[in-house]
């Protein structure tokens, strides 16, 4: 994304609705699939500028990758432990977290085989081991804001399953989000096909506060749309999985 970006999302991550909703359906999944533990080997891979890796300090021991030692930067902020890392080259051993999420990472231009970055999640995660994952959703919308953090491509529903199952996921929940934004997003794409923007522009930008604080509400319950403009998928490795040997370090 544009250098800018990360310093924006570090100021107006921990309130725009954008985050805060997208953290708390997330955190809400990782309290319904480990109810009672309180000690896992966390991994948020492509972390950003290291908020909701924060957040999900309470359920365990975290490690956030990022390619951007700018987006490090303010993780370490944070208080973030962190390493520069790829998502399709991840500097740990196999089997060795319990939980991996990933939060809108997948999607982007410097990730050149999404599928070579989900095999990477599979063999870092211990058998019965957990992937969150969340992608934007529909290839048919593109806005400003996807050109201004380098969006490569949009997944459909489809699409997202059969990667994950090719690479070995048992899949337990694969649903559409932010079903309320749809309606906007495809305006704005619209919008932009008949007049091209000269410039990029974020979506991430101060809103009022009650307007702010109702779209934040609305989009982080727990509703399983039959649309929307990103994508949320759980996939478990599956216990019985085949090892094999490995010479990387954790």
């Amino acid at each position: 994304m544009e250098i800018a970006e990360y310093e924006n999302i570090y100021k107006n991550e921990s309130s725009h609705f954008l985050y805060t909703s997208r953290h708390k359906i997330i955190i809400n999944l990782v309290r319904k699939y480990f109810r009672k533990s309180h000690a896992l080997k966390i991994l948020d891979a492509g972390c950003g500028t290291g908020l909701f890796a924060k957040k999900l300090a309470k359920f365990g021991d975290v490690t956030g990758i990022d390619i951007s030692s700018r987006a490090l930067k303010f993780a370490q902020k944070r208080g973030i432990k962190t390493k520069k890392a790829s998502v399709i080259k991840l500097p740990f051993k196999e089997n060795y977290f319990n939980l991996l999420v990933s939060i809108d990472v997948l999607y982007h231009r410097a990730v050149e085989d999404d599928v070579k970055a989900l095999k990477e999640f599979f063999r870092v995660l211990k058998p019965n081991g957990l992937l969150i994952i969340r992608l934007p959703a529909n290839k048919w919308i593109k806005t400003i804001h996807d050109q201004h953090v380098h969006t490569r491509q949009r997944y459909d529903k489809v699409e997202l399953r059969n990667k994950l199952i090719k690479v070995g996921f048992a899949i337990e929940k694969l649903y559409f989000v932010d079903g309320l934004l749809l309606p906007i997003s495809l305006l704005q794409s619209l919008w932009q096909k008949v007049v091209p923007a000269k410039t990029t522009e974020s979506a991430v930008k101060p809103l009022p506060k009650l307007i702010n604080n109702m779209l934040a509400y609305l989009l982080s319950q727990d509703v399983e749309w039959p649309f929307g403009i990103g994508l949320i998928a759980v996939g478990r490795k599956p216990l019985r999985h085949k090892i094999t040997p490995s010479k990387k370090t954790s």
